[in-house]
C-alpha cells in the first residue's frame, strides 16, 4: 500500500525485484497491481475511480485487506535501528543474503 514512489531507501526498487519471484499485490500508487474488492469497496461506499478513500478510510481498509493475507510488507521511507518489533513478529529483509534466499524462507513460512 505504498505512497510514497520516492522513498529514500529504494524500498519501490526492492519489492519490483521481490515481485519477479514472488506474488505481490500492490494496492496504493506505487506499483498498482491490485484494486479494492468490490465487497469492501460497497462496505465503504466507495466508487471504483475514487482515490481519495484512502485517507477517509485507512485504517479500515487496512484492516479489512490485511485480513486476507499471511505476509504484509511493511517498508519504512528511511531505514532505521530504533524500532521496537516484537521478537518473530516480523521478517526482516536485511537479514537475508539476497531475495531469492528472502523467498525461499517466506515459502517455507507460509507453508508451515
Amino acid at each position: 500500500m505504498a505512497n510514497n514512489c520516492q522513498s529514500k531507501n529504494n524500498h519501490n526498487d526492492y519489492v519490483k525485484e521481490l515481485m519477479q519471484y514472488i506474488t505481490v499485490h500492490s494496492f496504493r500508487q506505487c506499483l498498482n497491481n491490485q484494486e479494492v474488492s468490490d465487497n469492501i469497496r460497497d462496505k465503504y461506499s466507495i466508487k471504483k475511480s475514487d482515490t481519495a478513500y484512502w485517507k477517509e478510510h485507512m485504517y479500515e481498509l487496512k484492516l479489512d485487506i490485511f485480513i486476507h493475507y499471511k505476509f504484509v510488507l511493511a517498508f519504512e521511507n528511511l531505514n532505521c535501528e530504533d524500532d521496537y518489533v516484537p521478537s518473530y513478529s516480523i521478517i526482516k529483509v536485511t537479514d537475508f543474503k539476497n531475495i531469492a534466499n528472502l523467498v525461499k524462507y517466506i515459502n517455507e513460512v507460509a507453508n508451515n
